[in-house]
């Protein structure tokens, strides 16, 4: 991996990081995502503009994958929010990004019966340790009381979210990289900018079926816009990021596990700055959980 690709990662993993702190330190609501992901998202897509033919010949099953995967989305952004309200980051942050590994792990051996490397289900086994270790205590009850609290539900929902959309556009990506016109690059580029739009009427149904969603609208327009823009302007740059750091590694294994960097980020950030309750297990917990999603990537 390049030079150019590490830097390139490091500023996506801190951009991300960095996004959620923004979200956890404000007044975290679905309201709030509604408009950061439109704001993101229609700043990125004068890119279309570029692959404005291309459009014409995405097939209809693109569309309906992307109607999925902005569902999926949604409901990974919905409940981000609500489990920022009641959770604290270091904790919150983490376990979002890992577990939908193992949702889909789960789903790929049981429905697809696909088989993984040993070193894949050791990483896999890693991560399950980090998690335990990151939401109590080695005493088994405290971790199934914070397991089943709200916030335990409301990330156990962002994270199907989460498994739901990678599995999602798993697929569409794929079709859509093997259409002509499209190449590695401007395949996912223009599918994550559909997908934003996708992801942005979804969050609004979400939003008007509760009327205390509705009130925060309100209050995201005249006291969060700045935020709303830069959580939105971060959400997509730090996609990109990633995007551009592919043009520069002869191995994508390489930068999906040096993407891992933005979790320890993450919890530093809730432990150092937002004050989170820290101690030595959270922090083993933490570096477990990254030696097992980097045997993951590149198992």
């Amino acid at each position: 991996m390049t030079t150019q690709a590490v830097v390139l990662i490091i500023v996506s993993a801190f951009l991300h990081a960095g996004w959620n702190l923004l979200v956890k330190k404000c007044h975290p609501s679905p309201s709030l995502f509604l408009f950061a992901n439109t704001l993101g998202v229609l700043f990125f897509s004068p890119l279309l503009l570029f692959l404005k033919n291309h459009l014409f010949l995405i097939p209809p099953q693109i569309y309906l994958l992307l109607i999925a995967t902005g569902f999926f989305m949604a409901l990974y952004l919905f409940n981000l929010a609500q489990a920022y309200t009641l959770g604290t980051m270091s904790v919150i942050y983490p376990t979002i990004r890992a577990l939908p590994i193992i949702l889909v792990t789960l789903t790929l051996a049981i429905f697809k019966g696909e088989s993984f490397s040993s070193i894949y289900l050791f990483g896999a086994l890693l991560i399950i340790i980090g998690l335990y270790l990151n939401w109590g205590s080695i005493d088994k009850r405290e971790f199934i009381t914070n397991l089943f609290s709200p916030a335990g539900k409301y990330v156990f929902l962002a994270a199907i979210g989460t498994a739901g959309y990678s599995l999602v556009d798993a697929e569409g990506v794929t079709i859509m990289n093997k259409l002509a016109p499209f190449s590695a690059i401007t395949a996912p580029s223009t599918y994550i900018i559909l997908q934003g739009f996708s992801a942005s009427l979804w969050l609004l149904v979400l939003i008007v079926t509760k009327p205390s969603e509705r009130r925060k609208i309100r209050v995201v327009l005249k006291n969060e816009k700045i935020t709303a823009i830069l959580v939105g302007v971060g959400m997509y740059a730090t996609y990109g990021l990633v995007l551009a750091s592919m043009l520069f590694a002869d191995n994508v294994g390489y930068i999906v596990a040096f993407r891992q960097l933005s979790i320890p980020l993450g919890a530093f950030l809730g432990w150092f700055i937002l004050k989170d309750n820290f101690n030595s297990l959270k922090l083993v917990g933490t570096i477990i959980l990254v030696a097992g999603l980097i045997m993951v990537a590149l198992g």
